[in-house]
């Protein structure tokens, strides 16, 4: 129960900071569905560390309200994330996972 109370809260996480309403479908007789990220990874964030999971999701709209903790966002295509220059490079190799990922799962 631990790690669903974690999961939990890393969704209201996800809600608060993006302004996405996330959510997962109840089936059957199962309790609950535990997300699985399509990439995680721990990363130096100046003087302690970030454990990061990250999910594909829908949104249900392209409006986005930023969090006081964001300072900007843009949609992209993978050309767009592949020719910026603006974006680091583990952000890119992460987004460009994501795009191949996201179209490996259409493709079933």
């Amino acid at each position: 129960m631990r790690f669903l109370r974690f999961l939990k809260a890393e969704f209201r996480n996800i809600t608060r900071i993006t302004r996405f309403n996330v959510k997962l479908r109840q089936v059957g007789n199962v309790i609950a569905q535990l997300a699985v990220p399509f990439y995680a990874n721990v990363h130096i964030a100046g003087d302690h560390n970030h454990a990061c999971l990250y999910y594909l999701c829908a949104t249900q709209s392209d409006h986005v309200m930023l969090s006081k903790e964001s300072t900007g966002y843009r949609w992209v295509t993978p050309a767009e994330l592949a020719d910026a220059r603006d974006i680091p490079q583990d952000v890119k190799s992460i987004g460009t996972l994501a795009f191949e990922t996201y179209k490996e799962k259409q493709s079933r």
